[in-house]
Parts: C-alpha cells; structure tokens; sequence
C-alpha cells in the first residue's frame, strides 16, 4: 500500500469566510418560499377582515383663525416688559382645546358620559341602539315621549362609572336599579322631570308615554374615561405659516363628528375669553366699587359747597388759590391712576401666585397681545411639549401603573417641563413685585406733595381755606369720576368683545365618505408589512439555523468539494426497500429498476480519479453524525464501480452498528473484522461474494463486521487489520472501508493511518452545522485527507441552479 500522501485541495486550509451574494439570498427566499407566503397570506386576510368587518371611521373639521388683537387698554409696563419675551402663538393657543376644562365643558353639554344601550317596551318590542348616543337624544327630542329623554347628566370626578336600567312600574313610579347586580338604587314619582340623585350622580329624566314594564339599559361612564376617548380622536394641526388651524374630529358616525368637532371648538372660545377676562375680572370690580363710593362723595361735596356759598356769600376766588386748587386736583388725579394701575398690577400677581401654587406654572401667554411675526417663543414651545407629556401620559395610564417605568419617565419630563415654566414664572412675577414697589413709590411722592399744598391752603384764612378745600375736594372728584367711568367702559367693551381672538372661518360639515377603513391602502400596507415580516422570519430562521440546509453554505465554507449528489429515494422506492426480506433482495431492487443515480457515481467515480492525485484505490466512507445513510452510499457506489467491470471489495468497519449486515438482512452474524483479529482467522474465510444479477458475471466482495464490540478502536488498529488492507490492496481495484460516524468514535480516525483518502457524507435538514465543523477539525488534525463530500438524500428540487444542472438533474432515474 502507498505511503500516505495529503491531497493538495487540503493544504491551503479547511475553511474560508462565507461571502453572501444576491444569488444566494435569492434562493434562500425561494427555498423558504413557503414561510413567505404563510406570513403573506396570514397579513392579507387580517387586512381584509378588518376592513371589512371595522366600522368606518368619518371625519369633520373646524377651521379657526387667531385674530390680532390690538387690546390698548393693556398698554402698561408690564405689557412693554414681556413683549419680546412671551408670543401667543396658534400652535400653544390652540393646544389648549385638548386641555380638561375645554373637554369637560364639551362631555356636560353633549352627555358624553351617557351611553344607552337598549330599550324594552313591555309590550315585548326592544330596540337596541349600537350607533354614537348623540343620535340617541336627538330621536328621543324628536319621538314625543316614546324614547325617554335625559334632560341632565351630572356626575362627580370621583363616580368611577357603572350601568343602570330604569323600569316604569306599575304604580306610576320610575325604579333605577343596578344592571348587573339588580340592586335597588331608588324608585321616584313619574312627573314631567324625574330626577334621580345617587352617590355622585344627578340624572334629570323624561320619559311621559312609559308604560309599564318599559325599561331603559344605559351606562354612565367615568370622566376621565370619557376624556381619554376625546382626547384620542381630536388632532389640531396648523395651516402652512397662517394663523390658520384645523381641528379634526373622528367617529363612526358622521353627525357625531360634525357636532363634537363644533361643540369643541365653541367651549374652547368659552375658556379661552374665560381666561383673558380673568386679567381684568378684579380690576373691574374695584374699578366698579371704587366709582360708586366716588359718585356718592362727588354728591355729598356738591352739596356741602353750594350750602357753604350761600351761607357766607363767597363766590370768587384769588388768582392764586385757583391755580394751587388745579395743581391739586391734578395731583389727586395722577394719584388715583397710580393706584388703578396698582391694584390691577397686585390682581394680577396674585392671580399668577394662586395658579402657580395650585398648577406648579401659569399660561404667561395672555399678558400681551402678539405683534410682531415671531414664532415658537420658549415659554409656548413649552407648554405645547407639557401638552404632549400630559397626553402621554394619560394614553400610557390605560396600559400602564404608576410605578412604570414608561410612566416614571414621562412624569420626570412633565416635571422638569414645569421647572423651566416655572423660572419663566419666577421672573415675571419678579418683575410685577418690580412695578408694584415703583407705583407705591410714585404714590407716596404724589401722597407728599399733596401734603405740601394742602399745608399751604390751611395757613389762609378759615372762610377762604375751607372753600378752597370743598372746590379742591368737588374737582378732585369730579376727575375721579370721570376717570373711573371711562376705565369700567373700557373694562366693559374688552370684557365682551375685545378679547375674543378665535374666529371661526370654516364650521364643521356632515362628512359624506369615511376616512378609514382605507381598503386598497391596508391591503397594500399587509403586502410590505407581509414581506418585510417574511423576509425578517426567513432570514431569522437562517442565521439560528442549526442544520445543513442549503450547499452553498458548504461550498462557501470549507475548501472541498461537492463530490456528487444523490437523489432522496421517492416513496415507491423507500416502501419497497423496507419491505424486502433479503439482502440480495435489496441489491436486485437497487439494479433492477435504476433508482440509484448511476450518473452521480460516475461523477463521483470521475472526481476521485481528478482529487486522489496519489492513485488511490481505497477510501473512508463516513459521515458527522447517524443516519446521514453512508452506508447505502459505500454499498450503491461498490454496486456502481462493480456494473463497470470493476474488482470491487466493501468493507464494514462500523464494529458497533454492523451497517452492512443489517442492510443485508443477515439473520445470523457471519464472520468477519472481529473474528479476523479475535480468532486469528484467515482473511479468505471472512470474503464473501454478492452477484449482481442472474445473467451478469459483475459481483462485489464484501467483508461483514463479524458481530459487535465496544472495543473496535484497538480491533481496527491491530496489526491484523493493517495486514489485511495490505494484502487486499493489491487484489482489488477498489476497496470501500464504511466506517462510523467521525464525532462518535475514533474509528474512523484510526483508520486513516491505514487508508488516508476519506469521503464526508452530509445529509441536508440531518447534519448539524457544528458536528460538521467539529468532524473537519478532526480529521485535519489526524492529517486525514478529505477528498470531499457526498450530498445523500438530497431534494433536488429544492437546490440552486448550479446544482441541479451541474449534477446530473434532470435525468431520468427509472427503468
């Protein structure tokens, strides 16, 4: 026998890194096609039973404009101050629609927390009502007591909700009791305004044609339910660089949308003049007091000087006491604005104190009108991400507890949001304290100087001084008055007019078509989302894939080739195979009908003639792991070699599984490997001889493993066993050694110091990607050279093109 010789496919390594191309992806996806189009399918059929059973979803809107208002009244200091630091801008205005007060204002005066549910006649009709409740009370205006009608719905934020029904009984009595639980809650008179008043809720009730048994079923909601919901299906978005805005409305019906769109935007102008008159609410009322104190005095003074001139005669004045009594009145004059502006200027502060001690901040925004083009001020964009954080969190409740993570952090960010509102708060009220203590310092010069002249007036004589201070006093509040009137009318006219900035430019509409569902478009969004998630799902499956699935990943991989590739035997074949009784059987069924791809032999045949550059003769046929079928490869390929004419001797060196004979069907254990070295037995008697075919002189010579051992590695590396691969070796043109499983035993690794050349067998969806890895190591430590691998079982459908051209698909394996 030879010396051992490495082959030069070998020398330059085992592995290579893999290269993945366009080709490779492609037949990845093609191979798994079928996970592609479950996902696929799976998407299309959800997209299409939502949109067909969904309920359409409509939308109205409402387009506002935010007017410039040119409020002068409001040109103070601190109205110059904060100029340049706060813009009403639309976006922060407008956010305000979303806020509770705004919403709440909208649920009372809709009913949004009522929602009926059926109505039983006790005549035995019902009608149940699975449309928006709005609906529900227009019919009930429109029925004339045939549906009862609730004219007030009243609940407390802590009512955290429930159902109820209300039964007209026959006593003429309405009874309210729980849905579910049929507990009694209270049994009232029928009158033309039932009214029901429980623990957190006030309903004001009509129903005036009930009969008796007539029931109503009807949910009340919580209030911060039902403000979650509104606030889910409002959007406010901007129009372009315009102070135009756009609210939008969804529901499923479309009167609904177009009443909730309208009815928003109006409690929203509500709060929004609500809280500008609130800048003015204490001025005018001082204003208002202070000029009917001031009309009483003006009276009483008028009084006392026209009874003191016609007392004392005194009618005319000296130049001189006229002009101190001018500059007097002046001074009272100047003394009162200061402290109007005083007052309005403290009103103010503590307005701001009072929201920030309750609120943590306070909306600066109204201070000054806008009048410039300058956008996204620090203090809106602020309170617009506080709107959001608000929201979010909200959304994030209905999921989630307060302890949270998510919820932590969003409650981190709404307090931080409020922090830099309230450094913004802090300077303004700084600078209000900063005006306040200049008007007190202003008012108390005035105060001196009043004193000053008024001291001059009492160093005259009494009858002159004393009318001097009745005409000072008359003209003092004859100013005041006049001054007073002019600021509680400008008070007024702001209060009802003035400060109202949002105009509606378009009203809300009935919307004729839905806006979702959109079929074609959830269709085409399953199509991607089918694909995309197809693709993820095949390619996941591929990287944490453990098994041999593809050849490219094993060409890519190892420096060896793909000797040939066999065939997966159809089910007529295997059946066939399984039930033969015999041995000879197995092998007539073999040759008979041609099943074995004589075409991937030859090949085989042909590469190991290119690759075994020493002229090697015998070769290893094994495999990483069992069942890959090596051993009906090294029986078909002896099979082959033997159809050509060919000495051809198989050997079963699997002393632990006996492969051979157990593919033979042999019954009795014949002699074999182990009694060759256990016995001393002559090599001549363990031989045996298979003819193919009744009419052929081709037959193959096989040796069988002779039984079983644990003790196969010392069998296999005796001196026998080397002897008799020498000796054989010269007698046979092929010897074909069908050893075990490489990461099994080290059989076969013993072996390769008798014979060097080995063949893989590699079994796709059987062979594991390790154990493969795992067997080359081995092997290229023990300096076994690897001819390559034969691919058992393969379905040829399945591989890529160069596959299944380049070895030998397409011909027709039958008889």
């Amino acid at each position: 026998m030879p010396e051992k010789q490495i082959s030069p496919i070998n020398r330059s390594g085992n592995m290579q890194k893999e290269e993945l191309n366009i080709q490779q992806i492609i037949h990845t996806i093609y191979r798994r096609k079928s996970i592609l189009l479950i996902v696929l399918g799976s998407f299309f059929i959800i997209a299409f039973f939502y949109s067909i059973l969904s309920k359409p979803v409509y939308e109205s809107y409402v387009v506002a404009k935010k007017d410039e208002v040119d409020d002068r009244r409001v040109r103070d200091e601190i109205a110059e101050m904060f100029q340049m630091q706060t813009m009403d801008e639309l976006e922060t205005v407008i956010e305000v629609i979303k806020t509770r007060d705004v919403l709440e204002g909208v649920i009372n005066e809709l009913k949004l927390t009522l929602s009926i549910d059926q109505v039983e006649y006790g005549n035995g009709d019902s009608r149940e009502f699975d449309t928006d409740h709005l609906l529900y009370l227009t019919d009930a205006e429109r029925s004339n007591g045939k549906l009862p009608r609730f004219n007030k719905v009243a609940i407390d934020n802590s009512f955290e909700g429930d159902e109820f029904c209300i039964e007209r009984t026959p006593s003429s009595e309405f009874k309210m009791y729980n849905s579910e639980s049929d507990l009694p809650l209270q049994t009232i008179k029928i009158s033309p305004k039932t009214e029901f008043v429980l623990p957190g809720v006030h309903l004001v009730f009509d129903w005036r044609n009930a009969q008796a048994g007539d029931k109503i079923y009807f949910e009340i909601r919580n209030m911060e339910e039902v403000v979650d919901k509104l606030q889910k299906v409002i959007s406010i978005s901007s129009i372009g660089a315009t102070n135009l805005a756009k609210l939008t409305v969804e529901s499923t019906s479309p009167q609904m949308a177009m009443i909730l769109a309208n009815t928003i935007v109006e409690n929203y102008r509500k709060v929004r003049l609500e809280q500008k008159r609130q800048t003015i609410h204490y001025s005018f009322r001082f204003v208002n007091d202070q000029l009917n104190d001031i009309e009483e005095k003006l009276q009483d003074v008028e009084r006392e000087l026209s009874q003191f001139k016609s007392e004392n005669q005194i009618v005319i004045l000296e130049e001189s006491s006229k002009d101190i009594i001018e500059f007097l009145s002046n001074l009272e004059s100047e003394k009162l604005k200061v402290e109007l502006e005083l007052v309005e200027s403290r009103n103010k502060l503590a307005e701001m104190k009072k929201e920030l001690q309750n609120k943590g901040y306070f909306d600066q925004t109204y201070i000054t009108p806008q009048r410039n083009d300058r956008r996204d001020s620090p203090f809106s964009v602020l309170l617009e991400q506080l709107s959001d954080a608000e929201l979010k969190r909200i959304e994030l409740l209905q999921k989630r507890k307060e302890n949270h993570p998510e919820v932590v952090a969003v409650n981190e960010q709404i307090n931080q949001i409020k922090a830099k509102l309230e450094e913004y708060n802090q300077n303004t009220l700084t600078s209000y304290s900063i005006i306040i203590n200049t008007l007190e310092k202003k008012r108390l010069n005035l105060n001196n100087l009043i004193q000053k002249y008024s001291e001059r007036i009492e160093n005259l004589p009494e009858q002159e001084s004393e009318l001097i201070r009745l005409i000072r006093n008359k003209n003092v509040y004859e100013k005041m008055f006049t001054l007073l009137l002019d600021k509680r009318e400008e008070f007024r006219l702001a209060e009802l007019s003035k400060l109202q900035d949002i105009v509606i430019v378009e009203s809300a509409r009935v919307p004729l078509k839905p806006v979702r569902p959109r079929k074609m478009l959830n269709m085409a969004i399953s199509l991607v989302l089918g694909l995309f998630v197809g693709f993820v799902a095949i390619f996941t499956l591929e990287v944490f894939e453990k098994k041999i699935t593809t050849l490219d990943e094993i060409e890519g991989k190892y420096r060896f080739p793909i000797l040939t590739i066999i065939q997966k035997y159809d089910k007529a074949l295997e059946e066939k195979m399984n039930n033969a009784i015999h041995g000879t059987d197995r092998l007539d069924i073999l040759i008979d009908d041609i099943i074995i791809p004589q075409e991937s032999f030859r090949l085989l045949d042909l590469k190991l003639q290119n690759y075994a550059e020493n002229g090697a003769k015998s070769f290893l046929i094994s495999s990483c792991e069992e069942n890959t079928g090596k051993t009906s490869i090294a029986i078909s390929f002896a099979i082959s070699l033997a159809l050509k004419g060919k000495k051809v001797l198989l050997v079963d060196c699997d002393l632990r599984k006996e492969g051979i004979a157990k593919f033979m069907n042999e019954k009795s254990r014949s002699r074999g490997i182990i009694n060759l070295v256990t016995e001393n037995t002559n090599s001549n008697n363990i031989i045996k001889q298979l003819q193919l075919g009744e009419k052929s002189g081709n037959r193959i010579d096989y040796i069988p493993a002779g039984g079983s051992t644990i003790n196969s590695g010392k069998i296999l590396e005796s001196e026998k066993m080397k002897e008799l691969i020498d000796d054989l070796y010269l007698k046979y043109d092929y010897i074909i050694l069908d050893t075990p499983p490489v990461t099994r035993v080290v059989d076969t690794l013993v072996l390769g110091k008798l014979v060097n050349d080995l063949i893989l067998v590699i079994r796709p969806n059987h062979t594991l990607k390790d154990r493969l890895e795992l067997a080359v190591e081995e092997l290229n430590d023990s300096e076994i050279n690897i001819l390559g691998f034969v691919v058992n079982a393969a379905d040829i459908t399945k591989l890529s093109h160069k596959y299944k051209y380049g070895y030998g698909y397409g011909y027709e394996y039958s008889a």
